[in-house]
């Protein structure tokens, strides 16, 4: 497995920039690139919120490019990292919704999938099964196609 320590390389831009630049999945698969390098450097920005050190990043592109990795099972590892441990922990149901609609999604949650979501939370469905959800929509899928990669 590949290493996720806590190394702070924050992003380009304050976290204030980056959020009001309001990137749609189309900016940012331009910015970062439509190849697995590119998808991987999304990852660190927008879960790990920082740039990805040089070994981790190669790392975990060898591990996608290899097969070993799927998409979704790389940014589980990110999400559920020891980097990202406290963070995750410390979130309510709704933050947690809204931190995978950004992450993972790059958009702000719609009222009727964050409603859906926050009900599934509240009935008791764990972060995790919740991620494995979000990883199984639509949506990822044709995030992942646009990077080039399978889910």
């Amino acid at each position: 497995m590949c290493p996720l320590r806590i190394i702070h390389h924050p992003r380009p831009s304050t976290d204030e920039e980056w959020v009001q630049k309001d990137l749609k999945i189309s900016q940012l698969i331009k910015h970062y690139g439509s190849t697995k390098e590119g998808f991987v450097k999304f990852l660190y920005d927008n879960i790990l919120n920082r740039e990805g050190d040089r070994e981790g990043l190669s790392c975990w592109l060898k591990q996608l490019e290899s097969g070993n990795f799927s998409t979704s099972r790389t940014v589980a590892h990110f999400i559920f990292s020891s980097e990202n441990q406290n963070l995750i922990e410390d979130m309510g149901n709704e933050e947690f919704i809204n931190y995978l609609y950004t992450s993972i999604l790059a958009r702000t949650p719609d009222s009727e999938g964050y409603r859906n979501w926050l009900q599934h939370i509240s009935q008791g469905m764990s972060k995790r099964e919740i991620l494995e959800a979000f990883l199984d929509s639509r949506e990822w899928i044709d995030i992942c196609d646009r990077f080039g990669v399978r889910p």
